[in-house]
This record gives C-alpha cells, structure tokens and sequence, in this order.
C-alpha cells in the first residue's frame, strides 16, 4: 500500500507563536487548541523549563509548511523567493 508522505512542519494556519503546536496538530491530526492545553499542561508539570526549551528547538528545527494558494516556490528551480502562478486559482471572497 501506499501511503501519503507527511511531513512534520511549522503550520502557517494554526500559529499562535511560530507555528510549531500547531504543526504537531496537524502532524498528528488532533484539534490544535486540544494539544495546546495538553502541551502547557505538560509544561507546567515539568516546571515549565523543558517544554519552553523543547518549543524553542522545534521552532529553530523545523521548516515553515509551505504556503497555501497561488504562491510558490521558486526554490525547485533553484532561486530563492516566491513566485505567483496565475494557473493556480484564486479562492473566493
């Protein structure tokens, strides 16, 4: 069987700080405000120091998820910034 790849990464809709809570949310498919309150709880319980440092490494580690919409990447093709695909649509407002 094959299974879709997924990728632990900073998440860009579910930020409170930088992202990273709610990237394991996503990661794990749990609700983000559900693992926000487990991992304060889990902090405060360890004295609070460990779970500070563990959010600062992850926010240092992993990489922002990439962005949603017609905005892309122009790193596959070996630039650097963002680039517009007009073939993309736009969403409704």
């Amino acid at each position: 069987m094959n299974y879709p790849v997924r990728t632990l990464t900073r998440s860009r809709e579910h930020r409170m700080i930088a992202g990273v809570v709610g990237g394991l949310a996503d990661y794990l498919g749990m609700s983000p405000g559900l693992l926000r309150v487990l991992y304060v709880i889990g902090s405060v319980a360890s004295a609070a120091f460990p779970g500070t440092l563990v959010y600062l490494i992850l926010w240092a580690v992993l990489p922002k998820a990439p962005p949603q919409g017609p905005w892309r990447t122009e790193r596959s093709r070996g630039g650097a910034g963002w680039e517009f695909d007009p073939s993309l649509d736009l969403p409704d407002r």
